[in-house]
């Protein structure tokens, strides 16, 4: 997450071409990730959190990725993670099966999940996608 983060667009595709990954397989993977951890543990509280915010990275990044996630099925994913947050995940870390709280002002999952669907439906083809 934030190896992504501390680069830039190009320096981001250039990763992914160097790996051998295209965009696409990607974010099919991250939606994967969203799927199986549909009960986040005390093990991983953050796998989801840090997966919504490299989506909405991807799409800030390049505003032409939304369409990628909108054809890998993300948006409704969106909604399930939304519908499943639990409180746990408001934690980034645990000590003894406390969570230690975490920065002022951070969003809950749930938020964080809503703001992505609402830039996933600014896409033009948004309600056209509907009718397939």
């Amino acid at each position: 997450m934030q190896t992504c983060r501390s680069q830039n667009a190009i320096d981001f595709a250039k990763t992914l071409r160097d790996a051998n990954v295209a965009a696409d397989t990607l974010v099919k993977r991250l939606k994967k990730i969203l799927e199986l951890y549909k009960c986040p543990t005390i093990d991983f509280p953050c796998i989801r959190r840090s997966t919504l915010e490299l989506l909405t990275w991807i799409v800030e990044y390049n505003n032409n990725n939304t369409e990628i996630l909108l054809q890998c099925g993300v948006y409704e994913q969106l909604i399930e993670v939304a519908k499943t947050a639990r409180k746990l995940e408001s934690f980034k870390l645990f000590h003894s099966g406390v969570g230690v709280p975490t920065e002022p002002g951070t969003s809950c999952i749930s938020s964080l999940a809503t703001e992505l669907r609402q830039q996933l439906q600014c896409s033009p083809n948004f309600k056209e996608r509907l009718y397939f």
